[in-house]
């Protein structure tokens, strides 16, 4: 399936989701090969998980969750069980997909295929991830 994504309306939403937040969204944006893409990433890797053991944190392992949200939600969904998942030692990376929360695609018409969201992740994962830092990544 294709949805249409007219871009003056995709600036209306921009507006109203700022109306709504009272300004930015939390988190950051960056290109992923077919749009913008919203995303958290709570903490960053570069920082230490209060009240995880040590081995956990350190330089050569980090603990990756990625929670990817169904049609028609946002990132907002995972709020919960991001908190839970930081208290067991994890790095979590929450993100929209196109045309959800505050990520936006670069088309008016986007397919939405496995193709076009494994593209979205792998972009991303590039962008938040070191290159050859040892990770283990649960998704």
């Amino acid at each position: 399936p294709c949805l249409q994504f007219p871009l003056e309306q995709s600036m209306a939403d921009e507006r109203a989701l700022h109306a709504l937040y009272g300004g930015p969204p939390p988190g950051k944006r960056v290109h992923t090969g077919h749009g913008l893409t919203h995303y958290m990433m709570e903490p960053p890797l570069h920082s230490r998980i209060d009240g995880a053991a040590e081995e956990d944190t350190s330089e050569s392992r980090r603990r990756v969750a990625v929670c990817a949200h169904g049609i028609g939600t946002s990132l907002e969904i995972y709020g919960a069980i991001a908190t839970a998942l930081r208290e067991e030692g994890y790095h979590v990376l929450r993100y929209d997909f196109y045309g959800h929360g505050w990520s936006r695609p670069d088309s008016k018409w986007l397919p939405y295929t496995a193709e076009v969201f494994m593209a979205q992740l792998d972009g991303l994962l590039a962008h938040v991830l070191a290159p050859a830092e040892p990770i283990e990544l649960f998704v």
